[in-house]
């Protein structure tokens, strides 16, 4: 089954773009006899108001885009936390604490820099990076094949 989705942060009202993006995807969704599914992004308290989640799902149904289904991200953590766990003990897999502009420094991508260093990195104030011995590639159904 064809499932597409819409995955607003709450941080406020629904702005036009974001009203073009849901639109965008409910109507492939529903012209791909699918479901569509609204995904609360709401991972990141500081940015998320309060009541901004009903106000985004009544202004998607005030333009007739009623979602088949919603969640929450924040009602998965424990899911995410195990995968994480799961993830970590990977050998190409490993915590990275450069700053943006350490990375934009050395190129603009992260290059395994904290892949093999010395000294011990605080998970709890690290990204989590995958390091990939292939180059990544897609078929965009708009752009075509793409390769990073």
């Amino acid at each position: 089954m064809y499932i597409g989705r819409f995955a607003p942060s709450p941080t406020g009202p629904l702005h036009f773009g974001s009203l073009c993006c849901a639109l965008a995807s409910y109507a492939d969704a529903k012209a791909n006899q699918g479901h569509w599914h609204l995904r609360i992004e709401d991972l990141d308290p500081p940015r998320c108001q309060p009541g901004a989640s009903e106000v985004i799902i009544e202004q998607l149904q005030s333009h007739g885009l009623v979602p088949d289904s919603i969640s929450y991200q924040s009602q998965h953590l424990d899911r995410y936390q195990r995968s994480l766990e799961q993830l970590i003990t990977l050998p190409n897999v490993y915590y990275c604490n450069c700053t943006r502009k350490e990375i934009v420094s050395r190129g603009g991508t992260e290059q395994g820099y904290c892949l093999n260093r010395q000294h011990q990195i605080d998970p709890n104030d690290a990204a989590i990076r995958v390091r990939l011995e292939t180059q990544p590639s897609w078929n965009d159904l708009v752009q075509g094949q793409q390769q990073n």
